[in-house]
């Protein structure tokens, strides 16, 4: 008798061992395809920063974009190695109001998902034991508060008539996403911990300043 228990648990740690963090791996989808879309929008919103004139902020949303596009990247291969499925993502229609509007529209956004959705994620993740995914739920959800402060800061400049002093260079991290103002760059990712001599430098033209 004392065998048999012992078989079955074996065999039930086999299984907990085996079993897949489905949440999780629905929420890594979910998130891939809110990251996707988030990238292709502010990379709408960047073409009509520049119509309007607002290099500045077209150049932050083009580093956002980026930024964004790495989160996604993320998600997809930590999703791949938990499941094995080649997701992609589904691109929604994109919206383009004014540069103001899309700044609201942007910060709303990058606000739902540090407050609410990757809090969620993360504590998923977490109680399924789904470390890599817990890492890159963690890591976006440090570049979009940043985000986040990043779009208000813009939208002051433009509100005060003063895009001449808002940050021009912009820096992302290849690896994890995160975004930082060039001035304030370290020797590396805070996050992650990647050399900024590999990060990717977003430059608002000297003339278009």
């Amino acid at each position: 008798m004392k065998k048999i228990f012992t078989l079955i648990a074996v065999a039930a740690i086999a299984f907990a061992c085996d079993a897949k963090p489905e949440k999780t791996i629905e929420n890594l989808k979910a998130a891939a395809t809110g990251e996707s879309n988030a990238s292709a929008k502010y990379a709408k919103f960047a073409e009509k920063a520049t119509a309007d004139s607002l290099f500045a902020v077209a150049t932050l949303f083009n580093a956002a974009s980026a930024a964004e596009a790495q989160h996604a990247a993320n998600h997809i291969k930590v999703l791949k190695e938990l499941s094995g499925e080649d997701f992609a993502p589904v691109i929604e229609e994109i919206i383009v109001g004014t540069t103001l509007e899309n700044l609201a529209t942007a910060k709303g956004g990058e606000e739902h998902e540090f407050t609410v959705m990757y809090p969620e994620f993360v504590a998923t993740a977490q109680a399924e034991g789904a470390t890599k995914a817990e890492n890159s739920f963690t890591w976006a959800t440090t570049a979009e508060a940043k985000h986040a402060g990043f779009y208000q800061e813009a939208t002051d400049a433009i509100n005060n008539n003063d895009l001449c002093c808002f940050t021009a260079e912009w820096a992302v991290c290849p690896v994890c996403g995160d975004t930082y103002k060039v001035s304030e760059l370290g020797a590396s990712c805070a996050l992650c911990g990647t050399a900024k001599e590999k990060f990717v430098i977003f430059s608002t033209p000297v003339a278009s300043i």
